[in-house]
């Protein structure tokens, strides 16, 4: 996974605001994600599987920070334009 600092450039002007409004906590668990991104739960767990989304394992559970749902959503955008 890129470094944020990498998406600088490349951030729409939409995206922060956004994200700031949609992500207020620190932490997520991948089960969330599908419902805010509107994606399906096996594609959140593939990304966890490639190490595209970068999470923590406590114990059995899954714990994905912010600052890595930022950057994995930066990248998709920079791949997708």
């Amino acid at each position: 996974m890129r470094d944020d600092s990498d998406f600088v450039l490349l951030t729409p002007t939409w995206f922060p605001p956004w994200f700031d409004e949609t992500f207020s906590r620190e932490i997520y668990s991948p089960g969330e994600l599908p419902g805010i991104l509107e994606l399906s739960k096996s594609a959140v767990y593939r990304a966890l599987k490639a190490g595209d989304l970068d999470a923590l394992r406590i114990g059995k559970r899954w714990a994905v920070p912010r600052p890595a749902i930022r950057a994995w959503l930066l990248e998709a955008y920079t791949l997708n334009n």
